[in-house]
């Protein structure tokens, strides 16, 4: 139970996606700052979130475990999604992730073979050095292209590179499949962020979609 509360944040990033942090990190300087209550929301990954939790602890700051979803709205549109709350537990929650995760890792190989047609040097085992979770993803991929000076930083490598190159159909899950994940956690949606166009290629058809708003209600979203 959280209790009464005046400072927090709900919407972090460690170094498991775009933060320069550790999850024991983050927790230290929210403890510094005051703040009674933190989320840690990195993109697409829950890797941190035990580490967080247990400095949380040690802390006694509240913690929630988060996450920050990078979704699909149709053909062209990425929205990021924020969920909260989610309960690492829920077998249903982690096998809708892992299949999730899985699918961003195997679309590496796209993302090489078209970085390597731009003229840049590079393999899919250059990347391991620069994994700081349990998969590979085009996270890892920014951070070497920052690392070998292709860019002059993680946010900078994805504007500049990464966000020109397509996407796989299931690199990336609609915004359904990220309602349905964020709530087999018995989690919460916190906001949808409209984040760029996206091109995705060879979707045959246009996703069918539906009520944003009302769809996004049925899970709690504030």
């Amino acid at each position: 139970m959280i209790r009464t509360h005046t400072r927090y944040d709900f919407h972090t990033h460690s170094k498991y996606s775009d933060g320069s942090e550790s999850p024991q990190s983050l927790i230290w300087q929210a403890k510094q700052q005051g703040l009674d209550v933190l989320a840690l929301t990195d993109h697409d990954t829950i890797d941190g979130l035990r580490e967080a939790q247990k400095e949380a602890t040690l802390l006694n700051i509240d913690f929630i475990n988060g996450i920050e979803l990078s979704t699909r709205y149709d053909q062209h549109r990425l929205i990021h999604i924020l969920g909260l709350g989610i309960d690492l537990d829920q077998s249903d929650f982690m096998t809708k992730y892992k299949v999730f995760r899985r699918h961003r890792e195997q679309a590496l190989s796209f993302v090489v073979s078209e970085l390597q047609k731009m003229g840049i040097a590079l393999r899919i085992a250059d990347l391991e050095i620069y994994r700081t979770g349990n998969y590979l993803d085009r996270q890892t991929v920014a951070k070497w292209l920052h690392a070998n000076n292709y860019a002059s930083s993680i946010p900078r490598a994805w504007v500049q590179i990464l966000d020109g190159i397509d996407y796989m159909p299931e690199e990336i899950i609609d915004v359904q499949g990220a309602f349905d994940m964020i709530h087999a956690g018995h989690g919460k949606l916190l906001s949808l962020i409209f984040i760029n166009l996206l091109v995705l290629r060879d979707l045959a058809t246009t996703t069918n979609f539906f009520d944003l708003k009302t769809q996004a209600a049925r899970f709690g979203w504030h």
